[in-house]
């Protein structure tokens, strides 16, 4: 496949090399900090063994990522549009 036929492709689904920079960026970025919250809530809730203590990690770490996809999808629909 040509680079050409690559770039027919691309304008026939509306997609532009600045949409795929701005998500390959927002998702690294996302995916960095997904992975830097869960090592910090790790070490934050280890002192003693207790289910409720695994319970709130695991609500912290699920309430981070659904409230950074939010704002990830935000900033996308906004910079994408301009």
């Amino acid at each position: 496949m040509s680079d050409l036929e690559v770039l027919v492709w691309l304008e026939r689904y509306g997609i532009s090399f600045q949409e795929i920079v701005v998500t390959l960026i927002m998702s690294t970025a996302l995916m960095i900090m997904v992975f830097l919250f869960l090592f910090l809530g790790m070490t934050a809730f280890t002192s003693v063994d207790s289910t409720i203590q695994a319970g709130i990690n695991s609500f912290i770490t699920g309430g981070t990522n659904c409230v950074l996809n939010v704002c990830v999808y935000y900033i996308l629909d906004t910079y994408t549009s301009i």
